[in-house]
């Protein structure tokens, strides 16, 4: 069987001790594993009796089924598909390890099945919606688990806030309270009226109220090959600007009306890359797209990260042999053994368990606004097994909104690093 690191098997043993614990862990620090042997080792000594694991839909079709006879062969396992009469079949099964994605969560609890479980595991915790519908019906199961587990490598991805509805899966409400405003203001303080930012008011009271249920595991970067980050720039064609300014100051162009903020934003994006989705449809209008001008494609293995549909479209009349990134894991075997040099990939795809280290180059067709999400694209190629140096090329259109995301992407990081600073002094 393999063998844990010490510090996955300290990490495996709070678990054990505690049962409830916030695993957090760099992308591919072998979280992983320690969820699994724990449960194993719970299992064997009669603690639980089944376990519940809920994570995305990738890391679910993609990892788990290749883990799990890794770390607990003994145990039996299942990943829910099909339809609800299939998936109740499958659930009624009784195997050890049932593994449902975070759209299931309503549909599983409904099932009279789903008490017969007393270990939770919530992997990749922050992509389940902070107070979210999904989150909102695995709240009121919460105290059925003896054993609560959730993992990240972001827990602060976006802001302090998305600490709180992950602690309450854990503890069910005992260290943060059971009112999230009431928590912010007690710990955190804010000069945004909108209370979007929230800064640090008593971080060595914040870092005992976590202590208990916090474990992390080593930092392994130092022991990895350098990381190079470059930013290839170009300008937007002059229609693509005309249209870009009457979209930022009319929140309309060419007859395409953005209906909110939200949406204007993302028609920005778009036309910081030479294109325009029409509203409400998938057809497109095109103004140019500089970013691909002298596209050549790579003669060494490359991973493409692509947004939108567009984009897609346009790397793939490039690289026609080139692969896609999906629920499939074929596409990825295929990289793997060298059938092509290119594999596409979008950030809602890049399950945390992917392993791209084939490649050590990386293309961003354009910037990401989520933190979370760029850490874990680039963890794909940057991560243990990977022996050669990781450039990771952003392209970014001058004067547009992407300097702005590549900009907040960076400032980001102050919380999650000081965060991980305040939980390495536990």
């Amino acid at each position: 069987m393999l063998q844990l690191r010490p510090d996955q098997n300290n990490a495996t043993t709070h678990i054990y001790e505690n049962g409830e614990t916030y695993l957090v862990g760099q992308m591919g620090s072998g979280k992983t594993a320690v969820l699994l042997t724990a449960a194993r080792e719970l299992k064997r000594d009669g603690h639980i009796s089944r376990v519940l694991i809920i994570t995305t839909k990738a890391i679910a079709s993609n990892v788990y089924p290749i883990e799990v006879p890794k770390w607990c062969p003994e145990l039996s396992m299942i990943t829910l598909t099909g339809t609800p009469k299939q998936r109740a079949d499958m659930l009624a099964l009784g195997t050890d390890i049932v593994v449902i994605n975070f759209e299931q969560i309503e549909w599983f609890f409904k099932n009279k099945i789903s008490s017969s479980f007393d270990m939770l595991i919530v992997d990749e915790v922050t992509k389940l919606a902070a107070g979210g519908l999904h989150f909102k019906k695995l709240r009121k199961h919460i105290p059925q688990f003896t054993t609560r587990v959730v993992a990240t490598g972001t827990p602060v991805s976006e802001n302090w806030t998305k600490l709180f509805y992950p602690m309450m899966i854990v503890d069910n409400g005992a260290a943060f309270g059971r009112n999230k405003m009431a928590w912010l203001e007690k710990y955190f303080m804010t000069t945004d009226f909108q209370q979007r930012n929230w800064e640090v008011r008593l971080p060595d009271a914040l870092t005992r109220l976590m202590a208990k249920n916090i474990f992390i595991l080593n930092t392994y970067t130092d022991t990895l090959p350098a990381l190079s980050k470059v930013f290839k720039r170009s300008r937007m064609t002059d229609a693509a600007g005309a249209a870009y300014v009457d979209m930022l100051k009319h929140m309309m162009t060419d007859g395409v009306e953005a209906s909110n903020a939200a949406v204007k934003t993302g028609k920005l994006q778009q036309l910081a890359n030479g294109f325009l989705y029409e509203t409400d449809s998938d057809l497109v209008r095109t103004y140019g797209s500089p970013k691909f001008y002298n596209f050549i494609p790579p003669s060494e293995p490359t991973v493409f990260v692509y947004q939108f549909r567009y984009e897609l479209d346009l790397l793939r009349g490039f690289m026609p042999d080139a692969v896609i990134v999906s629920e499939d894991v074929a596409a990825v075997q295929k990289f793997t053994r060298g059938d092509t040099n290119a594999i596409l990939l979008h950030p809602r795809g890049a399950a945390h368990g992917i392993d791209l280290t084939r490649a050590s180059r990386m293309i961003m067709v354009s910037p990401i606004w989520s933190r979370d999400a760029t850490q874990q694209v680039i963890a794909r190629i940057w991560r243990s097994g990977q022996k050669s140096t990781c450039t990771v090329e952003t392209w970014v259109s001058d004067g547009t909104i992407e300097e702005e995301i590549v900009s907040r992407e960076a400032g980001k990081a102050s919380h999650h690093e000081l965060l991980t600073r305040c939980l390495a002094r536990l």
